[in-house]
């Protein structure tokens, strides 16, 4: 991630983030176990107003 205020989270059947801000590009990671569905949408968005996030080479491992 890379920006001002992101969050990198899961939703849907899991619910878990985790917030951050860098200057220079930086590895996020968050943990999340799904529930009975397994259908989990991951999502990187920024804070209201606090300027651009990019995210890039996304993944998800069990």
């Amino acid at each position: 991630m890379q920006g001002n205020i992101g969050c990198l989270g899961a939703r849907g059947d899991a619910t878990a983030g985790t917030w951050g801000s860098s200057s220079s590009w930086t590895k996020q990671s968050v943990s999340f176990t799904t529930g009975s569905t397994g259908a989990v949408t991951v999502c990187l968005h920024g804070w209201c107003a606090q300027g651009t996030v990019y995210g890039d080479d996304k993944s998800v491992t069990s």
